[in-house]
């Protein structure tokens, strides 16, 4: 894995700094994306594997039922105010100084 990581790095940085015509360049960027995320999902393996960490992550997979809910309600509440917002104040908020 940690190779295939460190070809995955090797490819964006490439992506990034060559004019590749036929790369759109955002693909290096999300290469290097997808390469900081793999990493960060291979520390986390990692340390599920040691006792101290399996009880911290067995705890969090407990809360993520109850906080899922709450952050649910909380979502649909400020969606609500959002809408209000959006209807009392619409065009009246502009950039220009006219």
């Amino acid at each position: 894995m940690e190779v295939g990581l460190q070809v995955l790095n090797i490819l964006a940085i490439s992506a990034l700094i060559q004019d590749w015509s036929d790369v759109d360049p955002r693909e290096g960027s999300i290469l290097i994306t997808l390469t900081i995320i793999l990493r960060v999902v291979r520390v986390m393996y990692l340390l599920a594997e040691l006792k101290q960490f399996k009880v911290i992550f067995e705890t969090i997979s407990r809360f993520i039922s109850p906080f899922y809910i709450l952050i649910l309600c909380l979502y649909c509440v400020y969606y609500l105010f959002a809408m209000v917002g959006m209807t009392a104040f619409g065009g009246l908020v502009t950039t220009s100084s006219h």
